[in-house]
């Protein structure tokens, strides 16, 4: 049996996981495209291209996914599968026809409640502790493909992105593995249509641009607004005393009783270990109260956490939108 050859779109660690797989464990010299965004990102203190570099990946640094450009790549394109990791391109339809409808994306989300992005960041503002493993074939749309494999689990004591990721990579990667076997042996693929009845988009994310932290919102909503632009991300933010500060590593208690609303945002008692901060319902104990450049920052007892209304009306009617080489301007 003629073995398949793989192409891997896109970015991030589980691409490099699942590249690294197929070249050492199935013998598979896999080709990765990837665009300036990915190129250069950070996975684990290491650049992606010098994970793909020290392990002798191939790959191809690309800002455009062209017909003709992928037509002058060597292979047997109908014996070829494409997986897509967060790949920033829409795929057009010459290009799933080239590849005789062999082009998957991993959707770390239900579906279709959950298309568009912002992934782990959404999940931890709505409480939700299941996770999906999940497949399904490429068209025109954006996550609207068929479904093909899909598994579940629980993201079990997670509390930020980081938590979250390190659970869904270790999934995703046995979920993978297993996908590539039903396709290196021929294993007929079930196909799911998805509902459109059921379905729900949700935006990109940037820390920067939305984690500005709204103090008349009830305790435990702000709790889970901090906790769900935590690490791996630079923190929700608002201002003390003007200067601009990030809220890390968030805890909620009601051991002190509630609070009126005029009184959140006020820091009540400072300790070694933590800032007690009261809002709506309870206290925000937070462990971490850093600057821009990740410095603590000094204050008084009695010293209120704010936000000006600009900055929240700004961060609601703010979308932002990532291209091939990164955060699009304007």
């Amino acid at each position: 049996m003629k073995s398949k050859n793989y192409i891997l779109i896109g970015g991030g660690e589980l691409l490099t996981k699942v590249a690294i797989y197929l070249k050492n464990a199935l013998e598979i010299n896999p080709l990765v495209l990837c665009s300036d965004r990915h190129f250069n990102e950070i996975i684990c203190d290491i650049t992606f291209h010098n994970i793909l570099d020290t392990n002798k990946i191939e790959y191809i640094r690309i800002n455009k996914l062209i017909l003709d450009d992928l037509q002058k790549i060597n292979i047997d394109f109908k014996n070829t599968i494409i997986f897509s990791f967060g790949a920033p391109w829409i795929i057009k339809q010459d290009i799933i026809d080239l590849f005789n409808n062999n082009i998957f994306n991993f959707h770390g989300t239900r579906l279709p409640q959950n298309r568009g992005g912002g992934g782990a960041t959404w999940q931890i503002m709505r409480s939700f502790n299941y996770g999906v493993t999940l497949a399904h074939k490429v068209d025109i749309g954006i996550d609207t493909g068929e479904i093909v494999k899909y598994e579940e689990f629980i993201y079990d004591n997670c509390k930020k992105p980081s938590d979250y990721s390190k659970i869904h990579i270790h999934n995703y990667f046995i979920f993978i593995k297993k996908f590539i076997n039903d396709l290196n042996n021929n294993i007929s693929l079930k196909s799911y249509s998805q509902s459109e009845y059921f379905s729900s988009y949700w935006p990109r994310l940037n820390t920067e641009e939305h984690g500005w932290i709204d103090w008349s919102w009830d305790g435990f909503d702000i709790y889970k607004f901090i906790c769900a632009f935590d690490d791996p991300y630079p923190g929700a933010h608002t201002y003390l005393n003007g200067i601009k500060v990030y809220l890390k590593d968030a805890f909620w208690d009601t051991n002190d009783g509630t609070f009126h609303p005029f009184q959140s945002g006020i820091i009540y008692r400072r300790r070694d270990a933590y800032h007690a901060i009261a809002t709506k319902g309870g206290t925000l104990l937070i462990k971490e109260l850093i600057d821009e450049s990740r410095k603590s920052i000094s204050y008084q007892i009695g010293d209120r956490l704010f936000t000006p209304r600009a900055q929240l009306e700004e961060a609601l009617s703010q979308r932002v939108v990532y291209t091939p080489t990164g955060l699009k301007d304007g």
